[in-house]
């Protein structure tokens, strides 16, 4: 949806960060490949390849910290997409509270955005 304002290195990085989070259960569904592969065409990049994304969650969180509040929202926004998308379990879900804390996302924000993104899908 609005993935085109990140800049190239926050694009790596949530492709990583897809990667990461869909396969937080051990593996990469055709699904979750198809999504992250949705999203990078979205985002003008080239084939995506898996072993190409390495860094892990914390590494991602600290990257996204210097991010302006704008795109780590966006970030947000997204994921929050990716889990209407069914594509997420409960290990993803607690991901996405540990990144909303760690962005200082409230939790009144949280909600809105939810409510927002439920709505537009």
């Amino acid at each position: 949806m609005f993935l085109s304002v990140l800049d190239r290195e926050e694009k790596d990085a949530f492709i990583n960060l897809l990667y990461n989070v869909v396969k937080i259960d051990g593996r990469i569904t055709k699904e979750g490949q198809a999504y992250i592969e949705t999203y990078a065409v979205e985002m003008g990049l080239d084939k995506v390849k898996e072993d190409a994304y390495v860094n892990t969650n914390e590494e991602l969180i600290e990257q996204f910290l210097t991010s302006s509040k704008k795109n780590q929202k966006v970030i947000y926004i997204e994921l929050i997409g990716l889990r209407f998308s069914d594509c997420m379990n409960g290990d993803e879900e607690a991901f996405l509270d540990l990144l909303a804390t760690e962005l200082l996302i409230s939790d009144e924000e949280t909600t809105e955005i939810t409510q927002w993104v439920r709505e537009i899908l």
